[in-house]
């Protein structure tokens, strides 16, 4: 009976000094969260204030101003979608500081436009200035074009805007040029020359750089052929976007080609490639 009464008050101090603690903990968050919420609103003030000192500075013709007014609209614009009263008020701004030749506003008010010819023509400015991006779309352009879309374009225009991008370190312009040396499309027919524009820009990450490297190690194209180097170039990739190199990696672990023969990984590889 006493221990029974002992257990009773045991339980209900417990009890109670658990829920003392919740009812603190909760008085806590609650201030916690108070405190968050007004360090959130004074930001948002002053990064209000900025915006308004920055459009001060863009309506006087500073022609950074307006840029950076452009890309507020077209990438922030306090965490609002972009919708297209944003889309229009980007673009005035874009503009304004492009014909005043600013080289990056350019670029963006070539990549906000729909017009592809008006497009090419903002491209084309910004990339005489020697703008990197504006350079790779310009060759990148030749893709959609072959595909009927786009303005029209020639192989060779294609690659003069790749190479110069690609001399820039641009991984998405070597990759792509490294392609036209592979093919002899707009250049004489190169494979060794597309091996070495692949490599740039597989140290560079790019993956599908990585997936055609790894090719031509596997099938002796531009390089001898070396399954344990096409191994490495493919081991990165994601099984998801390059399921033809892991069926590669399997094939090789099969036949033991390149790497110790190991049928049980080839089969893990086998099945990435299917899934």
């Amino acid at each position: 009976m006493f221990n029974r009464v002992i257990n009773n008050f045991l339980f209900r101090y417990i009890f109670f000094f658990a829920l003392s603690l919740m009812v603190g903990c909760t008085s806590e968050n609650a201030e916690f969260k108070r405190k968050m919420d007004a360090l959130a609103k004074n930001r948002e003030t002053r990064a209000r204030e900025k915006i308004e000192q920055l459009r001060e500075a863009a309506e006087q013709g500073y022609v950074e101003a307006q840029c950076l007014l452009g890309n507020h609209y077209y990438y922030n614009n306090f965490g609002r979608p972009l919708d297209d009263q944003n889309r229009e008020e980007a673009i005035k701004w874009f503009r304004m500081a492009a014909e005043q030749e600013h080289a990056e506003a350019q670029y963006c008010l070539g990549s906000c436009l729909e017009n592809p010819a008006e497009k090419r023509e903002w491209f084309l400015k910004a990339a005489e200035q020697g703008h990197v991006h504006a350079q790779y779309e310009l060759g990148n352009n030749y893709r959609y074009y072959k595909l009927g879309l786009g303005v029209p374009q020639d192989a060779e225009d294609a690659v003069n805007w790749l190479r110069k991008a690609a001399e820039q370190g641009h991984a998405g312009a070597q990759q792509l040029l490294a392609g036209h040396y592979f093919d002899g499309d707009g250049v004489p027919q190169d494979k060794v020359k597309a091996v070495e524009w692949w490599r740039k820009a597989a140290n560079l990450n790019d993956d599908n750089a990585k997936y055609r490297l790894g090719e031509c190690y596997y099938d002796g194209e531009g390089v001898p052929q070396d399954k344990a180097e096409a191994v490495k170039w493919f081991g990165g990739l994601s099984q998801k976007s390059y399921p033809h190199a892991m069926y590669l990696i399997a094939e090789c672990y099969f036949n033991g080609e390149g790497v110790p023969q190991d049928k049980a990984k080839a089969v893990e590889y086998f099945r990435k490639a299917a899934d």
